[in-house]
């Protein structure tokens, strides 16, 4: 998943969201729904706190959670206005939402636009929120796939090929939202050390020295490296031991034409990683 395109396509749905009902609010609401559980199940955020949907028909009773909107939503037998949610003139945009698992009055959910449009919004566009969930997420996951044992099973096989083929994407997913908060002034990039290796045949490696600090890692983006397209990680040895790595291209050839391959261990991305979480504190 490339979280990016699910949050402009989110963006997107929402700038063209019914401000009040009408017959196309279905559609966007449903459309919009998809793509926000899918969001947040790549998160893992299914039970977050941050972005509670008030009850729009009684505003003092508890708010209602994000994920269960969702999944009514996508369940739905009504979302439009009812005898309940019709003619309030101080809340037009007031709907009723049941759907055809939990149709029972008391299940019924009662949601003004408004607040699910702004909720919608900020899962789209806002940098920071996403992050917050993004950097735990990938940290864990490469700290799992650094600590994972040799397979036993063919499930475990199974288990083990699917982490290895997530870590590239939730990488440079948390690497393209870093540049973004960096961009808007949002975090700092700290000059603490790293290494950076040549990768050679095999697992043969050499000390790469022109990205020797965070900061020239992060300035030297598209400009010295990109990340390898179309590769799961590798294996490499540095220093002795044999670690799972992230592979990276120069960007401008060697003389001979070739590009000069190299990798950051997993070890390495989560330190960098793990500063910039900090920051959010």
């Amino acid at each position: 998943m490339i979280l990016h395109q699910f949050r402009k396509h989110l963006a997107y749905e929402i700038r063209n969201f019914p401000v009040k009902p009408n017959a196309a609010t279905q559609s966007y609401a449903l459309t919009t729904a998809v793509l926000a559980r899918k969001i947040l199940e790549y998160l893992d955020a299914k039970d977050l706190k941050d972005l509670p949907l008030p009850n729009g028909f009684k505003p003092e009773s508890p708010s209602y959670k994000l994920w269960t909107v969702l999944n009514r939503i996508i369940h739905f037998r009504m979302f439009g206005q009812d005898i309940v949610s019709y003619a309030h003139p101080k809340k037009p945009d007031l709907v009723t939402l049941y759907s055809d698992r939990w149709p029972l009055p008391e299940d019924h959910l009662y949601i003004q636009l408004a607040d699910y449009r702004n909720m919608m919004n900020r899962l789209a566009t806002d940098d920071l929120f996403v992050a917050k969930y993004l950097l735990p997420r990938t940290t864990s996951l490469l700290s799992d796939a650094l600590n994972a044992k040799r397979p036993q099973r063919y499930e475990e096989l199974i288990e083990r090929d699917d982490l290895q083929r997530s870590i590239p994407d939730f990488v440079t997913d948390t690497w393209d939202i870093i540049c973004n908060l960096s961009d808007a002034g949002k975090v700092e990039i700290l000059l603490f050390s790293i290494d950076c290796y040549e990768k050679f045949n095999g697992l043969k490696t050499k000390k790469y020295f022109r990205l020797s600090t965070c900061q020239e890692f992060f300035d030297g983006y598209l400009k010295i490296w990109q990340w390898a397209p179309f590769f799961n990680p590798h294996i490499a040895e540095i220093e002795g031991r044999e670690t799972s790595c992230m592979l990276l291209n120069e960007i401008q050839p060697k003389e001979s034409g070739t590009l000069r391959h190299l990798v950051i261990s997993f070890d390495t991305l989560i330190c960098f990683f793990t500063d910039v979480e900090k920051q959010f504190a």
